[in-house]
Formats: structure tokens, C-alpha cells, sequence
């Protein structure tokens, strides 16, 4: 699962000009879309790991500022958490 933040023209041409495209993705989805006021996840590298739905709860936590993450949990919309938490053991 990945989440894609910035200009709207700039994401769409990247999902689906590239990620979409390529062979090393399958069955893309849009789970969501929609304005921002501020990046949820702006100083966040993209990255990869197994984890479990405990984990995940621990990571989508508020974090200390200055730690290298937000200082607030990311906004989720209404039932993307329960879509994140199916991808999880």
C-alpha cells in the first residue's frame, strides 16, 4: 500500500503513468483522494516492512516531536485504518 502526497497534476501523473504501468504492481486501487491542508507525512521516507496489526496501531501513534515522524498521529479517513489493518497479520 502506498500513499501518494503533492500536486494533484504531479500524483496523478506518477500513479498512473508509473505505478500503474508497471509490471511489479497489481490490482492498483484509489482508496481515497482529496485536498490537504498540510503533507500527513512530510518528513517520512518511502520504505517497506512485515509487520503485524499491533505494530501498525504503535506506529499510526502520536510520536514526540523531533523523533524523525509527526507529532500528531496521520488524519485517517472514516475506515481506512480497518482497510490498512486487512493488509497486516
Amino acid at each position: 500500500m502506498q500513499l501518494l502526497e503533492g500536486e494533484k497534476e504531479v500524483v496523478q501523473a506518477l500513479y498512473y503513468g508509473q505505478i500503474v504501468t508497471n509490471m511489479r504492481h497489481h490490482c492498483c486501487q484509489v482508496l481515497s483522494a482529496g485536498a490537504s491542508t498540510a503533507h500527513s507525512f512530510a518528513n517520512w521516507s518511502m520504505g517497506f516492512r512485515v509487520t503485524s496489526a499491533a505494530e501498525l496501531q504503535v506506529l499510526l501513534a502520536s510520536t514526540p516531536a523531533g523523533a524523525g515522524a509527526p507529532a500528531a498521529p496521520p488524519q485517517l479517513y472514516p475506515g481506512l485504518l480497518k482497510l490498512l489493518l486487512d493488509f497486516v497479520t
